[in-house]
């Protein structure tokens, strides 16, 4: 965060553009709106350069467009993160480019106001795209989209992360997704929680989940993982923390105050139910109820293997009754190692 701002990134652009030898330029979180179109044309004359991050840099979707015109030529950019910019209006513009691009492998665009026409634009594109292999679209209102995303997956061989977790989506795009999951043969990881799926569509997700073991997760989970913004918290600690902060969270599921439902207590339910690794579960502040609630404890109580230290299911809207006291109680008794428990 250099403070930099729309003159600052048209310079910077206009070095890019004939550097021999820049391989990653990071940019984020500076005012740069007003310089995508330059920035565009930079990718298109620029050959060495494979990793662009442009987080937070107040970028518009006119700037979106003009970088979406300049991935569709670049041969050399791997990576490319625009994750908390304003960039609605612009997804069609990426869709187009995928379909162009041969060399993109890592796509994320977190929290930039996207909306349902944006994802149907990019779903195009992922339905052709051979080198993408990571999409990140978390945070986005994409409501309505889901069916877009189910064809593309049917025909897209290359992805193997999708991210489509806080998107707003519905029933029928959970069902239209499950469609698509079905039948692709490459994903290996995907992130569908805090969307407004019904138990149905849930359903429909984790029988598809059941018949392709090269599916591991729903939930993004992966042993040791990061989350993006876990990662954020780790460079702002100490030197001497970075290690010990990385461990304990790569042992962590944090989804406190996700909008977590009840559906997403049965995507979550049967992973936890066979990870060996997990100390912490931290499910407070959401929305899972007692059918949600009793889904997880049930979860837990299968795992022989489990030995979670602390586990925080707090403000869920729900009210303890003599069942659910009993499932605790049962919960706590078959696990010995728990040393901090929040209700």
């Amino acid at each position: 965060n250099s403070k930099l701002d729309s003159a600052d990134g048209k310079e910077l652009a206009a070095g890019l553009a004939v550097s021999p030898s820049l391989t990653s330029l990071t940019l984020n979180f500076n005012n740069m709106k007003g310089s995508g179109e330059q920035f565009g044309e930079a990718l298109k004359r620029n050959s060495p350069l494979r990793e662009l991050s442009m987080r937070g840099c107040s970028l518009s979707a006119e700037d979106g467009k003009g970088l979406a015109a300049g991935l569709s030529v670049t041969t050399s950019l791997t990576s490319l993160r625009l994750d908390y910019n304003s960039i609605q209006g612009s997804g069609e513009a990426f869709g187009e480019a995928l379909k162009m691009n041969s060399s993109l492998k890592e796509l994320s665009m977190v929290s930039c106001f996207l909306d349902t026409e944006d994802g149907k634009g990019l779903a195009t594109g992922i339905a052709v795209t051979s080198s993408l292999s990571s999409l990140n679209l978390d945070i986005n209102n994409i409501r309505g989209s889901g069916e877009a995303f189910g064809a593309a997956l049917k025909t897209n061989s290359s992805l193997k992360e999708l991210s489509l977790g806080n998107c707003s989506l519905n029933a029928a795009d959970g069902k239209g997704l499950a469609a698509g999951l079905a039948e692709n043969t490459s994903l290996t990881v995907v992130n569908l929680l805090s969307n407004n799926f019904d138990t149905a569509a849930a359903a429909a997700l984790l029988k598809v989940k059941q018949e392709h073991a090269k599916l591991t997760t729903l939930c993004g989970f992966t042993e040791g993982g990061l989350t993006e913004e876990e990662d954020d918290k780790n460079d702002e600690d100490t030197e001497e923390q970075d290690d010990k902060n990385a461990k304990d969270q790569g042992r962590t599921i944090d989804l406190c105050g996700d909008n977590l439902g009840p559906a997403d207590a049965m995507l979550i339910a049967p992973e936890i139910s066979v990870m060996t690794w997990l100390t912490s579960l931290r499910l407070g502040s959401n929305f899972l109820k007692e059918e949600g609630i009793i889904t997880i404890i049930d979860a837990l109580q299968s795992n022989k293997e489990l030995e979670l230290l602390s586990l925080d299911i707090s403000s869920n809207d729900f009210n303890f009754g003599p069942i659910e006291e009993k499932l605790v109680a049962a919960t706590l008794a078959m696990m010995p190692s728990l040393t901090s428990l929040r209700l």
